[in-house]
């Protein structure tokens, strides 16, 4: 998932159907056509599950749409301002746009609890990013991990 389409999806999502998590943000229930890679937005209840088929609404799932998932929007005074987009069990993507950058809303996330409450067995992440060659964002993920009490691992 590049960055590009992690602010495509924030500048785009429909706030209003979301579920509201806190002061922090919104989840978002989407399933994604991988061929148009275009996401759509579900209100809460659309989409079930029958055996293994994903249904929405009672019906398949859209050609070429590919599963479903959780995101999570984080606002500002009801405007999206970041992006917090699950990889997998144990992997986040998360992306705070460029105008908002600075102003403590990773931290407040992650301080929120909402981690703990999304993966309630978590104690530990893991970075790519070496204290040696890039300190800098090393010491965001650090500080982020110590705001929601958890340990990183290199």
């Amino acid at each position: 998932m590049t960055n590009e389409t992690l602010e495509l999806i924030c500048r785009n999502a429909d706030i209003s159907v979301g579920i509201p998590i806190g002061d922090v943000g919104i989840i978002l229930d989407v399933i994604e056509n991988t061929k148009a890679r275009k996401f759509q937005y579900l209100r809460n209840g659309e989409l079930t599950l029958h055996g293994w088929n994903l249904r929405l609404n009672g019906k398949p799932l859209p050609k070429g749409c590919f599963g479903y998932q959780d995101i999570i929007i984080l606002l500002e005074d009801n405007i999206p301002v970041g992006i917090v987009f699950p990889m997998g069990e144990s992997d986040l993507h998360v992306l705070v746009l460029e105008e908002y950058q600075g102003r403590g809303i990773m931290s407040d996330f992650m301080s929120s609890g909402i981690v703990q409450q999304l993966n309630p067995g978590l104690s530990s992440i893991s970075t790519n990013y070496s204290p040696k060659f890039e300190p800098e964002m090393y010491s965001k993920i650090k500080h982020l991990a110590s705001k929601a009490g958890l340990e990183l691992r290199m």
